[in-house]
């Protein structure tokens, strides 16, 4: 169990780089949460709240978070990605897994980069609106381009 403060400072200054537009409160709440999956390995709730010791107080900071409306999930996604890039190599093949997910009305496009036997989502896009399978794929190989 991990006191919320122990934050290590790189994975802070990080954090503060990535998401320059996010406040101190969002900041803390994000790097505590980051800090809690690299530690357990896992993105569940519940566990991610029991690493915290007082389970109901982290799964409701942890839902206060998810649903902060200030926080737009567009900038994070585009944020993600946009350091994914920087960090690739500058010659050499780069391996992407793209994955086109539609569950009723809903599809969800993630693009993960492919780093041994492990894929790393470096962007995601959820959309709710319908549009023609046709236009909807070209509108997102322009996006992703």
């Amino acid at each position: 169990m991990a006191p919320q403060d122990s934050l290590p400072t790189r994975l802070r200054d990080y954090i503060a780089f990535l998401l320059p537009w996010a406040h101190g409160h969002q900041l803390k709440a994000i790097g505590d949460f980051v800090a809690a999956i690299i530690e357990q390995q896992i993105a569940c709730q519940a566990q991610l709240a029991r690493y915290f010791g007082k389970q109901e107080a982290a799964v409701k900071r942890l839902s206060r978070l998810l649903h902060n409306e200030r926080l737009e999930p567009r900038l994070l996604a585009d944020a993600v990605l946009l350091q994914a890039l920087h960090q690739l190599p500058k010659h050499g093949t780069v391996r992407l897994a793209v994955d086109w997910t539609i569950e009723a009305d809903q599809h969800l496009l993630v693009v993960s980069l492919v780093v041994g036997r492990r894929a790393v989502p470096i962007y995601w896009r959820a959309y709710t609106y319908c549009m023609s399978r046709r236009n909807f794929r070209g509108g997102i190989h322009l996006r992703v381009r």
